[in-house]
């Protein structure tokens, strides 16, 4: 799959993501069927952190992870705490994932 087309499918799962739920880069590799080096790179690529919630994207283990925006990591765990999401010891709880 051409990185575009992924960019524009990753993107649109995104925006569909309700409020208080988050998902995992393997959840997405395994939806689309690509190598999460990939979904890594496409949510790497977010330009448009407001439109698009790239901080909904979480390490397979639970664990919050990388976080190239405002804030670095403090930055995503307070987005993710605006979602009505629980953060406890940098991890959260299986309840919130899709």
């Amino acid at each position: 799959m051409k990185i575009e087309i992924l960019r524009d499918k990753v993107f649109d799962y995104l925006l569909e993501m309700p409020k208080g739920k988050v998902t995992t880069y393997k959840k997405i590799w395994d939806l689309f069927g690509v190598h999460q080096r990939k979904i890594w790179k496409v949510i790497k690529g977010n330009v448009d952190i407001e439109k698009y919630p790239c901080y909904k994207v979480l390490e397979s283990e639970l664990k919050i992870g990388f976080y190239n925006w405002s804030g670095g990591i403090h930055g995503k765990v307070q987005k993710i705490k605006d979602d009505w999401i629980e953060v406890i010891k940098g991890k959260i709880d299986p309840k919130y994932f899709i």
